[in-house]
């Protein structure tokens, strides 16, 4: 991973009523993403991620299928509806029945491959974050090569 490139910052909201997820840049304060939940629907992703506004607007990026049983998620990375033939589809999986690590790999554009694994972390917080009563926090660390970088972290705030 290149450390000289610069952190990002998204906010991630969800409306009250809205079946889908408003992803804010914070540095440009633009709307970057729009994150789509599907629901009752047989053969569709559970979870679709939009670059822009809405579907209309932007172009899909990323799909995911949440297994009713068992601790895996699959995701693809791609547009599943203009060109589904291209998307890459990968799993993560749950290391413990508990959820605090969750792992996966991705095969990058030069062709090697890299292991991830989403850890639940109390010593690790995204710029800013600050802890509510009921705040949770991971951290994205890079596995390949025994490395153990952190890469990325996420806070759910609340309460």
């Amino acid at each position: 991973m290149d450390s000289t490139k610069p952190c990002l910052h998204f906010d991630i909201h969800k409306p009250t009523l809205g079946r889908h997820y408003d992803i804010q840049d914070s540095e440009r304060n633009i709307k970057a993403y729009t994150a789509e939940i599907s629901v009752f629907s047989v053969g569709k992703p559970d979870l679709t991620l939009i670059q822009g506004s809405s579907r209309n607007s932007g172009s899909m990026v990323a799909a995911a299928h949440f297994k009713k049983i068992g601790r895996t998620i699959r995701i693809g990375l791609g547009n599943t509806d203009d060109a589904p033939g291209q998307v890459r589809w990968e799993e993560m999986k749950a290391e413990s029945a508990m959820k605090i690590c969750h792992v996966w790999a991705l095969t990058l554009t030069d062709g090697s491959r890299r292991t991830f694994a989403w850890k639940k972390t109390s010593n690790y917080r995204a710029d800013g974050a600050r802890g509510g009563i009921f705040s949770t926090s991971y951290k994205l660390v890079d596995m390949t090569g025994g490395g153990g970088n952190v890469v990325a972290t996420w806070d759910q705030i609340s309460g």
